[in-house]
């Protein structure tokens, strides 16, 4: 996986100037620089948005309210996802602490 820092120029004016971009063995996502000031807080901010997915997937709810996916809210990829997370968030905890 990487994760990377872009400087847009942005179409409004709320926009921010910057966005990281997450990519990989994991469903792409970008993070607001406000959501994550540093590679640690992207990663936390990625984990956090993707758990929420997971979960509504897994409880059977919704996920109209978290964040786009491009794939099905099946219990084959909410899986899948949720092995990814576990092992993300321990390189994370590993190599950010």
């Amino acid at each position: 996986m990487a994760i990377f820092l872009f400087k847009i120029n942005p179409l409004h004016v709320e926009v921010d100037d910057y966005v990281w971009i997450v990519v990989g063995d994991i469903p792409p996502a970008y993070i607001d620089v406000e959501s994550g000031k540093n590679p640690k807080e992207v990663l936390e901010s990625y984990i956090f948005v993707m758990n929420d997915w997971v979960s509504n997937v897994l409880e059977g709810k919704g996920v109209g309210e978290s964040y786009p996916m491009n794939v099905l809210p099946t219990m084959e990829y909410a899986t899948m996802l949720k092995n990814r997370l576990v092992i993300l968030n321990s390189f994370v905890n590993e190599e950010f602490d």
